[in-house]
């Protein structure tokens, strides 16, 4: 209660308050320059909701997947990504399904890594990037057409606690959108919870006693943990004169972070960090130093790993192991 609450703020320790679910999830429309309503809502397999608190633009200058068809047979064919133009050209009348052939011929000789190219039918082109935490621009000549595009849509559960959907399983739209076709979400969603118990915040006291600290770990790893959102906490450091199994560099330590914003946790690791020592991970979140310079924090979120097990086991006379397993 109270009491609990003022005894831990003498180390600056606070309860964590009940926080929601939030992420990305991306949306497959056909209504292009047309927008996601805010208050939209969508479901994961288990039937958990979520929704969007703020407007999406359905634009093909900011998503990360097109599809594209001709809406002509002959003349001049182009598509611009990110600025690099590819084009093919047909004097003569040609089917759909070439056309997308030439330009799927153009585009994969001289394309970067960074997008994918295949079909979505006979044709119509699909272009579609990568990475999915950003998103790219795809401009179409007249003689071209875009049927469909994928945006990133920001979602918050709309209940309170620990809703942890796995990859792929949010991709359900609850309200009536009929230009939507597919919804899914490619990230883990930062995770969130009920307000911290009295018993969970002494057990959290009790390992916090460094959150005052600074340029150790158990400060990092106090004061991240100490961050609204924030459920699991690691840190790696490195003191050999060579890097380490792990690929973690000499001289560097690497957190790794379940949860929380990621501003919050840049400026965290880089207020409590020591000089001279690198940050190291596959996230980079710009801070400011004291001079009002920008410094880049490196740090990971956790990733999901899949292991197998093994087991062998005797049955005694009386029973039968099921065969479905």
């Amino acid at each position: 209660g109270k009491y609990l609450d003022d005894l831990v703020a003498l180390i600056k320790l606070k309860r964590l308050d009940e926080s929601f679910s939030t992420g990305v999830i991306h949306v497959l429309s056909s209504s292009i320059s047309s927008s996601i309503a805010s208050g939209s809502v969508f479901a994961d397999t288990q039937g958990n909701q979520y929704t969007n608190r703020i407007t999406t633009s359905v634009s093909n200058l900011d998503c990360t997947k097109v599809r594209i068809q001709p809406i002509d047979s002959s003349g001049i064919f182009s598509i611009t990504i990110n600025g690099t133009t590819y084009s093919v050209t047909y004097q003569n009348s040609t089917p759909a399904a070439s056309i997308v052939t030439g330009l799927y011929n153009e585009i994969i000789n001289t394309a970067p890594t960074a997008f994918s190219l295949g079909f979505s039918g006979s044709q119509e082109l699909e272009i579609e990037l990568n990475d999915k935490s950003n998103t790219f621009s795809v401009v179409v000549n007249p003689n071209l057409t875009v049927t469909e595009v994928e945006v990133p849509v920001a979602v918050t559960a709309t209940e309170v606690g620990s809703i942890d959907p796995e990859i792929g399983t949010l991709n359900t739209k609850v309200s009536n959108l009929p230009s939507v076709s597919e919804v899914t979400n490619y990230f883990k969603l930062s995770v969130g919870r009920q307000k911290e118990t009295d018993e969970e915040l002494r057990v959290r006291q009790a390992g916090s006693t460094q959150i005052s600290g600074n340029a150790t770990a158990s400060a990092m790893f106090a004061k991240l943990s100490n961050i609204t959102g924030v459920s699991q906490v690691r840190v790696f450091e490195n003191k050999s004169g060579t890097t380490n199994t792990g690929g973690l560099p000499y001289k560097s330590f690497e957190c790794i972070v379940q949860g929380g914003d990621e501003q919050t946790i840049g400026n965290t690791i880089y207020s409590a960090m020591p000089l001279g020592v690198e940050t190291y991970g596959e996230i980079t979140t710009v801070v400011k130093d004291y001079a009002g310079n920008n410094e880049a924090v490196k740090w990971s979120r956790p990733t999901l790993r899949y292991i197998n097990v093994k087991v062998t086991f005797d049955a005694y006379d009386e029973e039968t192991f099921p065969d479905d397993g």
